[in-house]
């Protein structure tokens, strides 16, 4: 299966969701580094750092003594490198995909915003690159980060990471939970006596229940429904909701079977504009729905199905039908 995380053009793409705020991930990072006692020479891994947004959060908020983040993505991280004036590993590829880079297809033009990505990157760069002597990026599988330095560090931070962490055997609902702990071990045996991992994630306090809390949540909202359907009859299989968000009371177990005391908690809701859910349909379907559940589709068939989910769910005009509603859980960990 072709791993969407090797494709320069989904890469780029990804970086052009977040440059006019549509996206939460900026948000969720700020809401949980402030959960943070402030302290002085932090040092801190950026735990599935992608492009850099959460290691660009790291400075604005804690501006740490050194930061390294990790990504098994290199065409992620060379967008992350451009953030903090580096040469991209792979410059040619990353250039390439900048300039026929198209943010959506014509269908969607004017329903997305396109703003200017290569502004948005130069302007990045102006700033971050002085601080790019206090960061190194490192490809890295989450289950081997504890060889990415050998010094420990104060922080592990887990931005919108947490539910890449579990994954599933072929048979529905067999849970392996063997890359689970390998990860939480990783990063149990990456940090100091003292160190605190932190990390968010969404949907944890989401049950599946049919009460009016849970209907709030996106995969209830009528767009994502058609679009969902469309998907669906496309592979010709559902793909689990259930199989890619741990509810609260799973993240606590899974903390306590791996080491780690759970210390601060906290729930807020977050409102998404009708583009975020467009955006996240978009984006997010490459990664939620073919990476996790393994089901083998080309890139390029995936792009064409998912656009065609994306029309039909337009043609059906429910984008504006109810508001989006996403809860964000934050939360502080300690060594046991």
């Amino acid at each position: 299966m072709a791993s969407v995380f090797n494709d320069y053009a989904f890469a780029v793409q990804y970086e052009q969701r977040h440059v006019n705020g549509g996206s939460l991930y900026h948000t969720f990072a700020k809401d949980s580094l402030q959960l943070l006692i402030p302290q002085t020479g932090l040092r801190v891994m950026d735990l599935g750092c992608g492009t850099g947004i959460s290691t660009t959060t790291l400075f604005d908020v804690l501006n740490p003594s050194q930061v390294v983040g990790a990504d098994k993505s290199q065409a992620f991280l060379d967008i992350a490198r451009l953030k903090f004036g580096f040469e991209p590993v792979y410059a040619d590829q990353v250039l390439d995909a900048l300039v026929e880079f198209n943010p959506s297809d014509d269908f969607l033009k004017g329903k997305i915003a396109a703003g200017n990505l290569l502004t948005h990157l130069k302007k990045s760069r102006a700033v971050y690159s002085l601080v790019n002597d206090r960061v190194a990026f490192h490809v890295a599988d989450a289950s081997a980060v504890s060889a990415v330095s050998d010094a420990l560090f104060d922080v592990v931070f887990a931005n919108q990471v947490f539910h890449w962490f579990r994954r599933f055997n072929v048979s529905p609902g067999d849970i392996n939970k063997e890359y689970e702990q390998a990860v939480l071990q990783a990063v149990r045996s990456s940090l100091h006596s003292q160190g605190t991992f932190v990390f968010n994630t969404t949907g944890a306090d989401f049950t599946f229940a049919d009460d009016q809390k849970n209907k709030m949540h996106m995969i209830h909202h009528p767009f994502y429904k058609v679009f969902m359907q469309q998907v669906y009859g496309a592979l010709g299989t559902p793909v689990p909701k259930q199989h890619q968000v741990l509810n609260h009371h799973e993240i606590m177990k899974v903390m306590d079977e791996n080491g780690f005391c759970v210390k601060t908690v906290q729930e807020k809701v977050y409102r998404k504009s009708a583009e975020s859910l467009l955006e996240t349909c978009v984006i997010g379907a490459h990664m939620q729905i073919f990476q996790k559940s393994g089901i083998d589709v080309h890139i390029d068939d995936r792009k064409k199905m998912l656009s065609e989910a994306i029309r039909r769910a337009m043609d059906s005009d429910t984008l504006n039908a109810t508001p989006v509603f996403e809860t964000g859980v934050h939360y502080i960990v300690e060594k046991a």
